[in-house]
């Protein structure tokens, strides 16, 4: 299968360096990004797949246009870089179907300014994590998280097509019928770190701080009001059920889970990288509970921590405009 990565960050090359061994895998890069662009990376990888690590270089197949011809067109980019993608996708995708696999949350709404529903397929890229740094990433791939969405029922074939195209490339697949609303509960989830972890002065201050920790557990749960009050049946998602569980439960359980080995090392890599596509999420899951007249006390609390860091960061990449 011919397979166009638009996204060369650490998701976009560490999945074109998964799906080449099966697959013709090319990475698209934008003209003025080129020179930015690495011909050859050295890669680090934690495979728990193969409970292994190894160091390799991986020379991907760069191109700076969308003449070729695909079958399929992987959307990597983040959240903050959708929009601006869009237009050349809809411009250039030729007879390629469209698979966006990112962060978002309300990616429908974002994406159907240019494609009808029945033009595009959704998907989650969470099997790999980590960092890049200049030509140099540093990835964990698990043992499964590649997720696929089917959100119509003509769609249902060619889900399954590409679920078998992934696994021959040692990919394990979900499905998810509900992928929308997964999305949104699973960008809370993240967004509200940003608060979280700036209030307490880091990630390791917040990790080992029962507190800390129990309060952003109620500020997500003012997130899962703005998902039910959206139309988000939350409780039927396995990533929210745990939230509604009592807090002397939940807190220990996400204490454990913060300090564990490999979240560790993706939460601090995505500090270095990502933090901006938090905050954007935190400020805008904040304004969507502000425009459905949500009480989100807790969640609020965080923002004079936010706005310090932004005001830090004058050149920071996403700030929500309100």
């Amino acid at each position: 299968m011919r397979i166009l990565i638009f996204g060369a960050g650490t998701i976009g090359l560490s999945y074109a360096w998964l799906l080449s061994d099966k697959h013709d895998v090319s990475v698209y890069v934008r003209p003025e990004k080129q020179e930015n662009a690495y011909e050859t990376y050295s890669i680090s990888a934690q495979d728990l797949r193969k409970e292994k690590s190894y160091a390799f270089k991986f020379s991907p197949n760069l191109v700076t246009d969308l003449t070729g011809e695909y079958d399929l067109i992987i959307v990597t980019v983040n959240r903050c870089q959708l929009l601006k993608s869009l237009p050349i996708l809809k411009t250039n995708k030729k007879n390629a179907n469209i698979l966006f696999m990112l962060n978002h949350w309300d990616i429908t709404t974002e994406i159907e300014k240019y494609f009808t529903k029945e033009e595009y397929l959704l998907g989650f890229p969470s099997q790999v994590g980590g960092g890049k740094q200049d030509d140099k990433l540093d990835i964990v791939v698990f043992t499964e998280g590649t997720i696929l969405g089917i959100q119509t029922p003509e769609q249902k074939k060619l889900i399954y097509d590409y679920k078998e195209e992934f696994e021959a490339a040692d990919l394990h697949v979900t499905i998810q019928e509900h992928l929308v609303d997964w999305l949104k509960v699973h960008y809370l989830q993240l967004a509200i770190r940003a608060g979280a972890i700036l209030k307490a002065g880091g990630f390791e201050a917040f990790s080992t701080n029962s507190k800390a920790i129990s309060e952003m557990i109620v500020a997500c749960r003012e997130g899962l009001k703005v998902c039910e009050a959206s139309g988000v049946a939350t409780k039927k998602l396995l990533p929210a059920r745990i939230f509604y569980y009592p807090k002397a439960i939940v807190t220990p359980f996400m204490k454990h889970l913060f300090q564990n080995n490999e979240t560790t090392k993706l939460i601090e890599y995505y500090m270095q990288n990502g933090l901006s596509e938090w905050i954007y999420g935190y400020q805008e899951v904040l304004k969507a509970g502000e425009d459905l007249m949500i009480p989100m006390p807790t969640w609020r609390s965080y923002e004079a921590y936010v706005a310090d860091y932004i005001s830090q960061h004058p050149k920071l990449e996403a700030v929500l405009q309100k």
